[in-house]
C-alpha cells in the first residue's frame, strides 16, 4: 500500500493503530517525519492572531513523530507568551497586505499543566514549540 498519497490525519490514525506492528509503524513514521519538514499548515502569525489579538486559548495537537510530541505529549492547552519584540514583529507581519506568514518557534504558557512536569512547562515558556510540529489547532 502506498501511504505517501494519504493525508496527514489518516497517516496519524494508521500510526496510532500500528502499535503492535513495529515495521509498518516505522514506515508510516518516516512518512510523517517527511511531512513534518514541509508542514506549513499553521504560521506564527495565525497562532498570534488567535492567542494575542483574539485573546483566546488554543488546544494544540502535535504530529506523533515530531519533536514537540516527544517533549510535551499529544496535546497541550496554551495561551500566548510573547515578549514585546516578538509581538511587535508578528503584529507588523499580520497587518501587511497580504499578511506575511512565518514559521518557526512559538513560545507559550500552558494552561492545563496536570500532564506536564515543571521542566516541560519552563521549556514551553522559554523555547516553545515548532509550528511544523502542529497537527491541529482547536
Amino acid at each position: 500500500m502506498n501511504f505517501n498519497n494519504f493525508d496527514i490525519n489518516k497517516l496519524v490514525i494508521l500510526w496510532q493503530a500500528t502499535e503492535n506492528q513495529p515495521e509498518l509503524r516505522n514506515q508510516i513514521g518516516q512518512i510523517l517525519n517527511d511531512r513534518i519538514e514541509s508542514n506549513e499548515s499553521f504560521s506564527r502569525e495565525h497562532i498570534f492572531d488567535i492567542l494575542y489579538i483574539g485573546k483566546k486559548s488554543l488546544t494544540i495537537s502535535f504530529i506523533p513523530t515530531s519533536e514537540s510530541f516527544k517533549k510535551y505529549g499529544q496535546t497541550i492547552v496554551v495561551e500566548g507568551n510573547y515578549n514585546d519584540d516578538t509581538a511587535k514583529e508578528l503584529l507588523q507581519n499580520f497587518r501587511l497586505n497580504p499578511p506575511k506568514n512565518t514559521f518557526g518557534i512559538v513560545p507559550v504558557s500552558p494552561l492545563y499543566t496536570d500532564d506536564l512536569e515543571e521542566e516541560q512547562i519552563d521549556t514551553l515558556k522559554k523555547d516553545g514549540f515548532k509550528t511544523k510540529d502542529i497537527l491541529t489547532l482547536i
